[in-house]
């Protein structure tokens, strides 16, 4: 279970840590709100259709945040 929900995340960090920023997420979460309403309004269970939504934004949000972590490491420090 865990390596589908990594494989499932691994696109969007990659994607994620390759772009660097943050309206990619919202790239990603309105066509996944969306699919996740059309969704629930065909009734299909919530659950599978959550996790397919929240990983790959869990997985883009976690490249974004180590492309950034990234950055201000190498940026010279102001104090210094």
């Amino acid at each position: 279970m865990t390596g589908q929900a990594l494989a499932i995340a691994a696109i969007p960090f990659l994607f994620g840590l390759a772009v660097g920023r943050w309206w990619l997420l919202l790239m990603l979460a309105l066509p996944g709100t969306t699919m996740f309403f059309q969704a629930a309004h065909a009734g299909v269970p919530s659950g599978p259709v959550a996790v397919m939504l929240v990983v790959p934004l869990l997985g883009a949000a976690l490249g974004i945040t180590l492309r950034r972590a990234l950055a201000r490491l190498r940026e010279p420090s102001a104090a210094g």
